[in-house]
């Protein structure tokens, strides 16, 4: 469970071929940084 909604995990996928990201939050402030935070760490590894 991810707070009140159920998980669902993804078997059989090669890695590398899909990638699934939830994000929760208290509100779209909350949110927009989060999901800012993650596309920075995102285009970041693929500098590498």
């Amino acid at each position: 469970m991810i707070g009140e909604d159920k998980l669902i995990h993804f078997s059989g996928v090669e890695m590398g071929q899909a990638c699934t990201i939830v994000l929760r939050g208290a509100s779209f402030h909350v949110l927009d940084e989060a999901e800012r935070s993650l596309h920075d760490a995102c285009v970041n590894c693929l500098r590498q």
